[in-house]
C-alpha cells in the first residue's frame, strides 16, 4: 500500500489478522507448577545447605540456619507463598547489616547526648 492510498477492506483485515497472530504468539499459557516442583521447607533447607547459605525472612527480619528453618516451617504446605518470599543469603551479610544499623544508632545517640549536655551547660 503506497503513501496517500486509502486502505481497502482487505488491507484492513490483513492488518487485523497480523496483529491477532502477533498477540497469539506473545501469549504465554499459564501452567500451574507441578506438585513435586513446588518448594517446601526441606527443599529450601537443601538449597541453602548446597550453597553454604542461610535463610533470611525479610518480612519478619529474621535469619535461620537451614535446620532451624526446616524445623520452624516443616508443617507449611508445599508451595506456600512463604517459600518463595524468603531469601538465601550469606550470613555475613546479616552481620554487616547489623553493624551498619548499630553504627547509625550509635551516631544518633551521640548527637542526642551532645544536645542534652549543651542544653544544660549553656547559659
Amino acid at each position: 500500500m503506497g503513501a496517500g492510498k486509502i486502505p481497502t477492506e482487505e488491507d484492513v483485515q490483513r492488518q487485523k489478522m497480523a496483529v491477532v497472530r502477533e498477540d497469539q504468539q506473545r501469549l504465554v499459557r499459564y501452567t500451574p507448577p507441578r506438585q513435586k516442583d513446588m518448594l517446601n521447607a526441606q527443599k529450601v533447607k537443601d538449597l541453602a545447605n548446597a550453597n553454604g547459605l542461610w535463610i533470611y525472612h525479610k518480612e519478619a527480619n529474621q535469619w535461620f540456619t537451614p535446620e532451624e528453618f526446616e524445623k520452624a516451617y516443616a508443617n507449611y504446605y508445599r508451595g506456600h507463598p512463604l517459600f518463595n518470599s524468603v531469601q538465601l543469603k550469606n550470613p555475613l551479610e546479616g552481620i554487616e547489616a547489623g553493624y551498619k544499623q548499630l553504627y547509625k544508632l550509635q551516631e544518633k545517640l551521640r548527637e542526642f547526648s551532645l544536645k542534652v549536655v549543651k542544653y544544660y551547660t549553656t547559659p
